[in-house]
């Protein structure tokens, strides 16, 4: 396969002292995440290309079709997590090829893609929770990436309860706005509110980011 995909391997947070309980509950909200990006209106290559697969209690990947989409959906998912209140997870992305993607079970597939996203996993500084790694032969400004990853991660740590619930929203939904974000919050909230909650959260220089990310990803 000579198309870029882009692989996700994550791990949770202090894993080891919870609970099967509490264990279960933040893998239910980390499957949920993933679905609901099965239905992004984002654009081709939204879509993940299969399953989010968890191993090791803690472990997980899953495999994105459209790199473009990568970090979008890397803080779609640590929002979600963040705001379901069952903790936190650690990504390490991976844009390259790969050999042969098994579209059930995504640990089984193979190609650099997933040996760039396990192999950064493996040797992030604990200083960080998200990074971003790409062949810099195709990627002129690797590092660049590399960087933004790095600050959003920055941005991610500040989010509290209702600001990462707000975030996801806006996350998932570029195009709506404040007002109707409200409407999507359940139990539903005053435009006022989701402002105010989305700029404690840094949205706006994140949106900012991202829309230059994806624009350049496009061309």
């Amino acid at each position: 396969m000579g198309e870029l995909y882009a692989v996700l391997t994550g791990d949770l947070v202090r894993s080891g002292g919870r609970s099967a309980a509490a264990l279960g509950a933040a893998q239910a909200a980390l499957q949920g995440a993933a679905e609901r990006l099965e239905r992004a209106p984002w654009g081709e290559g939204a879509a993940p290309a299969g399953p989010l697969e968890i191993f090791r209690g803690d472990a997980w990947q899953l495999v994105l079709g459209g790199p473009r989409w990568a970090l979008r959906s890397a803080l779609c998912l640590r929002a979600s997590l963040l705001a379901s209140g069952h903790g936190d997870t650690r990504i390490a992305i991976g844009i390259d090829r790969i050999g042969r993607l098994d579209s059930e079970r995504p640990s089984r597939s193979t190609g650099p893609a997933f040996e760039r996203s396990g192999r950064a996993l493996d040797t992030m500084p604990r200083r960080f929770r998200m990074t971003l790694d790409v062949d810099p032969a195709r990627f002129p400004d690797a590092r660049w990436q590399a960087l933004a990853a790095h600050l959003c991660d920055a941005v991610v740590r500040r989010w509290r309860g209702r600001q990462a619930e707000a975030i996801r929203l806006a996350l998932l939904y570029p195009d709506d706005t404040h007002a109707a974000l409200a409407q999507r919050l359940r139990p539903a909230v005053s435009q006022q509110a989701v402002s105010k909650a989305l700029a404690g959260a840094g949205w706006a220089a994140l949106a900012e980011l991202l829309a230059m990310l994806e624009a350049g990803a496009a061309e």
